[in-house]
């Protein structure tokens, strides 16, 4: 066998594994920024509702939008 046959044969090696380690960081990496996305409402105002049900549809949480009320209090 031949040097160039041998590194021929492990170069189509490493690239067969190439997307095995990238498919699943990609799918988490996704995951993760739709899962957020979700929780957080961040898609436009008149789009919402079928956010939500695509959201609801797919097993990702949404909470209702809260909005925060804050008062400044004065330390002596």
């Amino acid at each position: 066998m031949s040097v160039h046959a041998v590194t021929l044969g492990a170069s189509i090696c490493v690239l067969a594994a190439a997307p095995l380690a990238i498919i699943p960081a990609t799918t988490k990496w996704l995951d993760q920024a739709t899962a957020k996305q979700c929780i957080t409402h961040a898609w436009p105002a008149e789009k919402h509702d079928i956010h939500e049900k695509w959201c609801e549809h797919n097993g990702y949480k949404t909470q209702p939008k809260r909005y925060i009320t804050t008062y400044a209090v004065k330390a002596y």
